[in-house]
Formats: C-alpha cells, structure tokens, sequence
C-alpha cells in the first residue's frame, strides 16, 4: 500500500484570504490604511483581482483581531481607538497579570519555570535583531507563560479575549510606537527575577509596573505626534 506524502506546514502556499489578510495587516501597521478608512470588499477583490469571498473572510479575521470593525448599513472599517480605550486594555490586562504572577508563584512548578526561561531567552534573541515584528511576538509569548504557569483554564481563557485586543491595538499604533529593543527586555527582567525567586508580591507589583509604564510611554507617543496623524480619536 502506498502512502500518502503530508506536505510540511511551512511548504503549504498561504491561501488567498490568508495573503490578503496579511497584505492588509501590513499595510494598517504601517499606517498605510488608517484608522476609519473603509473596507469595500469589491474594491479590494479588484485589487487583488480575486472574487468577494477570500476578501470577506480576511475582513473577518482582521475584525476578530479588533483591527477592523464591521458597522450595520456602513460596512468595514480600521477600528478608531480612544486613549480611554487602550488605557482599560492595559488596566485588565494588568488586573489579569498580576493574578498570573501570584498564582504562578503559589502554583510552582519546574515545567513553568523553564518555560519561562525560554520565552524570556526568545525576547532577547528578538531583541537583539531589533526587529519590532519579532520582538511583539516574543513579548505576547513570555506573557502568556506566565498565564499559562498560573495553571487556570478560567484565567487563560479570559487573558486570551484580551491579549487579542492588545494585539489589535498594538498593530493599529505601530508606525508610531517604535519601541527600544534594549529598553523593552530590560522592563521584563524584574518580572522574570521576582517570579523565578518566588516572590509573588514583588512579581505582582512589577507586572503592573511594567505594563503602566507601557501605557503612560505609549500614550506619551500618540499624543506627541500631530492632530491630524493621530490613530486614535478623541473621546466618544
């Protein structure tokens, strides 16, 4: 009997939603397509000279990863953020990783020690390449380890609501929140110390330092940059 060859992941093509998804991503992190700009399916689809559906399932995941909006009788659209917006995500976010940390710490395992070390070990690699793309996602990593330590379902379902948010945003606000790369792994090393030590008060107490002065440095950021280039709008 012959068997059948199962193509490796990395050499399966992207599928035409995928590569305009990714296509249209891009172009949001890079402030190419801004907050408010509509989304016309027919318009991109001729674009990309590809039918309707494709393009309404890359609307879909661009909408599922709070980039985009979909509005009754307006269509899609980039989602438009308020300060007050991005500030509440950092405030659960913070609520939610501070609760991490200490259950991390109470829950101690071996397993999530050295997970923690590797994540932490990919934010620096990332780091060192300076790559803003890489660093992101090595960030979202070593903060979902110490999710994932706290050993509860309940927490890293619900963290996983609101990171996708985060992430949204995030992308939303990249082309004006360049972020040092030494700066941005030296803010994680007091978290990873602490929780490595097993001082959950102090673990706790530097997560929601850290991410704080990730709102109060990003915030300092988009309110610098002029009205009429700015991602966010005011308050609704």
């Amino acid at each position: 009997m012959s068997s059948v060859q199962v193509p490796d992941a990395s050499e399966v093509p992207p599928s035409l939603s995928e590569q305009i998804y990714a296509s249209l991503r891009q172009e949001i992190v890079e402030g190419q397509l801004r907050p408010g700009h509509r989304l016309v399916e027919l318009t991109i689809a001729k674009r990309f000279g590809v039918s309707q559906a494709p393009v309404r399932e890359a609307l879909r995941r661009l909408s599922q990863e709070g980039l985009a909006v979909n509005e009754p009788r307006r269509g899609t659209r980039i989602r438009q953020l308020t300060l007050r917006e991005i500030e509440e995500i950092y405030e659960v976010r913070a609520e939610l990783e501070a609760y991490a940390a200490r259950r991390f710490v109470t829950a101690s395992s071996a397993a999530s020690a050295k997970a923690l070390k590797r994540a932490y070990s990919g934010l620096a690699r990332a780091s060192r390449s300076a790559n803003q793309a890489a660093m992101l996602e090595q960030d979202v990593a070593l903060h979902q380890s110490i999710v994932l330590g706290a050993q509860s379902t309940v927490l890293h379902e619900t963290w996983l609501g609101v990171i996708g948010r985060w992430r949204g945003m995030r992308a939303i606000v990249a082309s004006q929140w360049p972020q040092d790369p030494a700066g941005h792994l030296a803010s994680h090393d007091p978290i990873v110390e602490n929780l490595l030590a097993g001082d959950s008060e102090a673990a706790e107490r530097c997560v929601r330092t850290h991410l704080e002065q990730a709102f109060t440095e990003l915030s300092a950021y988009l309110t610098a940059v002029d009205p009429e280039d700015r991602v966010y709008v005011e308050q609704r």
